[in-house]
């Protein structure tokens, strides 16, 4: 009895582990493109497990993973997840949903110009939680049953795939078993400020649309209104009345602070600078629509303490 225990244990030859093999020595990929009722091209990675020395309880068991949100099949391939079910034996299939991974807008639009059919009415990211449901699911899971040769097989959600994954349990019999990972099934236990959050975006998204709006309509009557013939005139005096003025402000700003800075270098305590001449002169010239340029006569000599502040804080 020992002998014939001795001699099984010997031939059978001893597992390895996990974390000794990469994950290419598990699996062989293939891609399979799935169309669905709406015109979706859809792509579903297979990892067909290979077979291995070591017992794989799992061995040939159809496994359909679907990611969440904003996500694709690296959410699962990227981490030991897929590595470790290839291990036992599973045959797992990643879908990825409309809009997601490879399920690009271009392919479907590539595929159904090589059909001869018309793009889907939802290509330009029209879809919604519907069209996974209704929709992607159904094909890929089809897809799954006609790969494997199984009535039936397992499901796997993470956060949305797990949501749809419940919702379609509800609506058809085609899996043996349902795992979800970080997928709430029931949101009304959710905290009172979580679900005060869910009104947010309908709330936000039109108000927004609203500003946006009431801001392009602003700039559209802005524009109409600058190519009636009285206003056009009317800003037009406005501007040639004003702007010598403001040139002359300028040019006075600029010639302050240099002679600021020539005074303070030589350390004088007196200090001069040009300014405008007075309102007097200005009008005169603002009505002839002549620029003073800087040029009018009036220097002003001021030996105030606020004066040589004003000038050091100036040319600092």
């Amino acid at each position: 009895m020992t002998e014939t225990a001795v001699v099984f244990q010997s031939e059978r030859s001893t597992p390895r582990s996990v974390d000794e093999m990469e994950l290419a020595e598990l699996h062989d990929a293939e891609e399979i493109e799935v169309t669905s009722d709406d015109g979706w091209t859809l792509v579903v990675t297979r990892y067909r497990p290979r077979a291995q020395p070591f017992p794989q309880p799992l061995r040939g068991v159809p496994l359909l993973l679907v990611h969440g949100y904003t996500q694709n099949r690296r959410a699962w391939s990227s981490g030991e997840f897929v590595k470790n079910m290839l291990f036992f034996g599973a045959d797992l299939f990643l879908l990825e949903l409309r809009g997601h991974g490879k399920s690009t807008p271009e392919l479907t639009r590539r595929r159904a110009r090589a059909r001869g059919a018309e793009p889907p009415r939802d290509l330009d990211y029209g879809w919604n939680l519907d069209s996974h449901l209704l929709f992607d699911l159904p094909a890929a899971v089809a897809a799954v049953k006609q790969a494997s040769g199984r009535e039936k097989i397992f499901y796997c959600g993470h956060s949305l795939g797990g949501i749809l994954g419940y919702a379609y349990a509800t609506l058809f019999d085609d899996l043996s078993g349902l795992i979800t990972i970080g997928s709430p099934s029931d949101f009304a236990r959710l905290p009172l400020w979580l679900r005060a959050l869910s009104f947010g975006p309908p709330l936000a998204f039109p108000a927004l649309d609203l500003l946006l709006a009431a801001a392009n309509a602003g700039r559209l009557a802005g524009r109409a209104l600058r190519r009636l013939p009285r206003w056009s005139s009317w800003r037009a005096g406005r501007g040639a009345a004003s702007s010598p003025v403001r040139r002359c402000a300028t040019t006075s700003r600029r010639r302050f602070r240099a002679s600021a800075f020539r005074s303070r270098s030589s350390s004088a305590t007196r200090i001069r600078w040009r300014r405008c001449a007075p309102r007097a002169a200005c009008t005169a010239r603002r009505r002839a629509n002549i620029s003073c340029g800087g040029r009018c006569a009036g220097t002003v000599t001021s030996t105030s303490r606020w004066a040589t502040t004003s000038a050091r804080s100036a040319t600092t």
